[in-house]
């Protein structure tokens, strides 16, 4: 961006488990520089991590004159502060699941909507791949059930697509007393969607 020029977008990548050196953080930033480009609007991106940092990061967007927030994570107070500052905000890549937060977003003049893909179908094509190559000891690592509605929706299509039930944990940071019991001799293929470390 041309120094002194405000920019028209800003996508922050609001996720702990993401970043834009990741391959997903790559695709979000590539398609959303070549639609920005398309549109004729200037973007930049920013990565924030946690509460605050989000809040910084909103809030240094807003001051330096941008028209429209797209970030991974939505909150009431960041809602707020963008019909404050009369800033379009939009969510990718996961959507609201608390009541109260939906329906303040749907009264929200501000709320564009939010856009992510099929990821029950995701999870169901995952399996149907992995059978039709042989497969049929899977296993999963997922997140917290409810904690990412992405991810539930995702080990939901995969359970429902599997022929026997797919065994599945927690990551052990998220629950310090469950300890992975499998044995990984028996096991064809492990989806993990999160707990990188663990394994």
């Amino acid at each position: 961006m041309q120094e002194g020029k405000r920019p028209n977008l800003v996508f922050v990548l609001s996720d702990q488990h993401r970043s834009f050196g990741d391959q997903l953080g790559v695709m979000y930033q590539r398609y959303a520089q070549y639609a920005a480009e398309q549109l004729g609007c200037e973007i930049v991106f920013a990565e924030a991590s946690d509460d605050d940092s989000r809040t910084s990061a909103q809030q240094n967007m807003i001051e330096m004159g941008c028209e429209g927030l797209i970030m991974t994570t939505c909150s009431e107070a960041l809602l707020q502060r963008c019909v404050d500052a009369n800033v379009y905000f939009i969510q990718v890549g996961n959507s609201i699941s608390d009541p109260a937060l939906a329906e303040f977003a749907a009264n929200c003049e501000y709320y564009i909507g939010s856009i992510l893909v099929d990821n029950y179908q995701v999870g169901r094509n995952m399996v149907d791949a992995l059978y039709e190559q042989g497969c049929r000891k899977l296993a999963f690592i997922e997140f917290t059930p409810g904690k990412v509605t992405t991810m539930d929706d995702r080990a939901r299509g995969m359970q429902e697509a599997a022929r026997t039930p797919l065994a599945h944990t927690c990551p052990i940071r998220e629950q310090n007393s469950r300890r992975m019991s499998w044995n990984f001799e028996d096991l064809n293929l492990i989806f993990l969607s999160a707990g990188g470390k663990t394994l």
